[in-house]
């Protein structure tokens, strides 16, 4: 069965034909990274203000999922561990913090694969009662990590020996990096790898067979394919375990020939509560995926040129395009 990738995404304002207006997106890098290592991504907005329970919606989310990537974006709020902001902190979104927690503890609570990038790894350590660095300059006195405008920086990062990430992508990397915060403590997780110009925490994952790994860097922008491959393949074997989301799809399929399936409130009792009021309902059935083997590393490399050489050249277009019209309201948005 072709595993289904949940990906949290950004809620910003941004320029589409003429149109500004707040929107929930996310690069397509993302989405492109899942799809190519054989998985079916599947975007999770954040739940409107005024939902009555996050945690609800979480639990009806992640039974429809085989694996769970929590993406890059704003700063955690500092009120998520217990800190003062720093003067430099800034597009804090509590209701993406929380509807992250959330699912975190849903993915939990199903021994769901999860994989953090970037804020995504900083929102795993303030789940699991850990807290960040605001402002890394302050740390390694540099701002390598973060260049500015739309660039990536470059980190080396050296991988422990061992661990599940030198197992997917070897004893060294070449990070894209963007970030201006950092993850300073860690409970429950190993720090698994490390910049090797000042030592700054580039990933960590948990110990155990479960599949819970997360990277301070941007792997969905470069032709890193081993992370991805590894990720999709857990969510693959977790999603057609015994009692796994393949077996909800089977119940959903039964849901609709008049079966009557499990309650929300069933379901939600898998979840430990949460004091957030920002979430929402249980959501609609996802369709049953087509069915589409995992890709050897060597097709996968082959297919991901292809659709970066697609991508750059889409995005080229679409910049002249923007360039050509401004007037009328045209914008690249990421």
């Amino acid at each position: 069965m072709t595993p289904v990738v949940g990906l949290s995404t950004y809620r910003e304002v941004s320029r589409h034909g003429v149109w500004t207006e707040l929107s929930d997106l996310l690069p397509s890098e993302y989405g492109d990274a899942v799809r190519l290592a054989g998985g079916v991504p599947v975007l999770l907005p954040v739940p409107a203000p005024g939902w009555p329970d996050v945690a609800a919606a979480a639990a009806a989310v992640c039974e429809r999922l085989d694996g769970l990537v929590v993406s890059g974006g704003g700063d955690v709020s500092p009120a998520a561990y217990g800190a003062e902001p720093h003067p430099r902190t800034g597009g804090v979104l509590e209701a993406r913090d929380a509807w992250e927690l959330a699912l975190l503890d849903a993915a939990a609570a199903r021994d769901m694969p999860v994989l953090g990038i970037c804020r995504g790894m900083q929102v795993m350590a303030v789940h699991a009662g850990g807290s960040l660095h605001q402002h890394v300059p302050d740390v390694v006195g540099h701002e390598e990590h973060n260049p500015g405008g739309d660039s990536y920086g470059t980190t080396e990062v050296e991988v422990a020996a061992g661990t599940r990430l030198a197992s997917l992508i070897g004893p060294t990397a070449k990070a894209s990096c963007h970030h201006h915060q950092a993850v300073a403590e860690h409970p429950g997780f190993e720090a698994v790898a490390h910049a090797t110009s000042d030592g700054s925490l580039e990933a960590m994952e948990a110990p155990g067979p479960r599949f819970c790994l997360a990277v301070q860097w941007h792997p969905e922008t470069s032709d890193e394919v081993g992370l991805f491959t590894g990720f999709v393949r857990a969510a693959r074997d977790s999603g057609t375990a015994v009692g796994g989301r393949g077996a909800w799809r089977e119940g959903a399929q039964a849901q609709a020939l008049g079966a009557r399936g499990p309650s929300a409130t069933a379901r939600c009792e898998r979840v430990r509560g949460t004091a957030s009021t920002v979430g929402g309902r249980p959501c609609g059935g996802i369709p049953e995926a087509v069915e589409q083997p995992l890709l050897g590393a060597g097709q996968l490399q082959r297919q991901r040129e292809r659709g970066q050489s697609a991508r750059w050249a889409y995005r080229l277009s679409s910049r002249r395009t923007c360039a050509a019209s401004g007037a009328a309201g045209q914008s690249s948005t990421r």
